[in-house]
């Protein structure tokens, strides 16, 4: 059976509002972004829900987003570089559509922080935080792998001087490579509380960058935006039960008709004070060299660390503190002040862990000055590559391995060679060449549908060896010392 367009028939709304502490003001939520991932888990369609999102204070136990999203699983809220009041939060739902198709979501919690409240407003009053999905399930013919969501970062609270225009890229990015476009969410969708479009923000839904035209009202503005995919060529959508979908290509419009997804980018927006000088690297921090650029992909294998610096420089400003948001596990060293306070630096690591998420993961970051002054925005992407090796293919372990050996085999030499080598050591202690040792294949298997266990072959190298290097050791009971050793993959 072939469905044009949308499947109406098979939509399905699932809304999940969140009845407990309703006017709970224990949580002030400023911003979030959500994305959606499906799998299928033993002939169940399953869908992944990843939300981060940053509220204040910092708690154990309130996260309003992970109510408003009933979700699995959470990460421990971190609080933000430097920062006492705002905490990032992060965390997963596990959905299980009825139905296949499209369906939307709808979330709404308590409650947007006072400060995005107008002076007016009655101190006590509270406004719920609105956001509304959709999502299309199944298998795409033109990757062969199942549907994604565009993704969106989680963005700082942003900060701009009142007479400072200033473009802020949203970097969204999408895994499937569709065309995405960024809109304002409509009231009559339920997709946001506010639902205001500023004069002085200009929304480039192409490039999905916004502008500040430099003449805003000063105060705390929330944005509240939808990111949406749209296919480059005509893409059919496979079920589960041999059902398919057709979204047709428009080449006049640049894409489809019709959006593949919608998901939610809502952060806030500062206008302060007007300052004297505009221009990045002058008073508001500018960021130099090794930082990377704007949109910048750093590719990752699974288990892989990575690792840059970020530096930014004000010249006539003493530097405060750099912001950085990112996945969890993401370490920072730092932040590391030069001796004239106008350079601030910190060192950012994140190591792959999840091989089963083989997707891209957002680090963004801003820099303040003790004034309060903000740099530009600066994202960046981390993609998992997927080192999949073929089903069968053989893993060697290689051991190269530089021992020293003892006349008399009767003294260990745990601190290597070089500490017997003394005038006044009673004992001859010869190095070795180096040995390699080679020990394999071990075959890479995959189950039907879980790909490769990149952990059990980690683990397998690792372990093997460690295992074939003693047992060289106890066959060369000559050897009482082991100063050098390097390990190596051969496929």
């Amino acid at each position: 059976m072939e469905i044009l367009g949308r499947c109406e028939s098979f939509s399905l709304w699932i809304t999940v509002l969140s009845f407990g502490r309703v006017l709970s003001m224990d949580f002030s939520y400023l911003g979030s972004s959500l994305s959606l991932q499906s799998s299928c888990q033993e002939n169940t369609t399953q869908v992944l829900l990843y939300y981060q999102g940053i509220a204040s204070p910092c708690s154990s136990t309130e996260d309003g987003i992970c109510r408003a999203v009933n979700c699995t699983s959470r990460v421990p809220s971190t609080g933000l570089q430097n920062s006492t009041a705002l905490c990032q939060l992060e965390g997963e739902a596990a959905i299980f559509p009825a139905s296949p198709g499209s369906f939307p979501m709808r979330l709404s919690s308590c409650c947007w922080s006072q400060a995005v409240l107008a002076p007016s407003q009655d101190n006590n009053s509270s406004v719920q935080f609105e956001m509304v999905m959709t999502y299309t399930l199944g298998t795409r013919s033109d990757t062969g792998s199942t549907n994604t969501s565009p993704q969106t970062p989680l963005l700082p609270p942003l900060r701009v001087p009142q007479n400072c225009a200033t473009v802020y890229n949203l970097s969204v990015s999408d895994q499937d490579g569709d065309v995405v476009r960024c809109r304002y969410g409509r009231r009559e969708e339920l997709a946001c509380a506010f639902c205001k479009k500023y004069p002085f923000l200009h929304l480039d839904e192409e490039g999905c960058t916004l502008t500040y035209d430099g003449m805003g009202s000063e105060g705390t503005h929330p944005v509240e935006l939808m990111a949406e995919d749209f296919p480059r060529k005509m893409v059919v959508l496979k079920f589960e039960d041999g059902m398919h979908e057709i979204h047709p290509y428009n080449a006049s419009e640049g894409g489809g008709n019709e959006a593949l997804s919608s998901v939610p980018l809502q952060f806030i927006l500062t206008v302060e004070k007007p300052v004297e000088d505009c221009a990045f690297g002058i008073r508001r921090p500018i960021f130099i060299s090794p930082t990377p650029g704007d949109g910048d992909r750093i590719s990752v294998l699974p288990y892989e660390d990575v690792s840059f610096t970020v530096m930014a420089v004000s010249t006539r400003e003493r530097m405060a503190d750099l912001q950085v948001l990112g996945p969890y596990g993401l370490r920072t060293l730092g932040p590391w002040m030069a001796d004239d306070l106008c350079t601030v630096s910190v060192n950012i690591t994140w190591e792959s862990r999840n091989p089963a998420r083989s997707h891209q993961v957002p680090v963004c970051f801003v820099a303040s000055t003790l004034s309060g002054l903000q740099s530009e925005l600066r994202c960046i992407w981390i993609v998992q590559k997927a080192a999949d090796y073929p089903q069968g293919t053989g893993v060697f372990v290689t051991c190269d391995v530089k021992l020293c050996r003892s006349l008399n085999r009767s003294r260990l030499c745990p601190s290597g060679c070089r500490s017997f080598k003394s005038n006044d050591s009673p004992w001859k202690i010869l190095e070795t060449k180096i040995h390699r040792i080679t020990a394999g294949p071990i075959q890479i298997t995959k189950g039907p549908s879980n790909g490769t266990n990149y952990a059990a072959l980690v683990v397998g190298i690792v372990l093997g060896c460690t295992v074939v290097c003693i047992v060289f050791l106890l066959l060369k009971k000559s050897f009482v010392g082991v100063p050098y050793r390097n390990v190596s993959l051969r496929i």
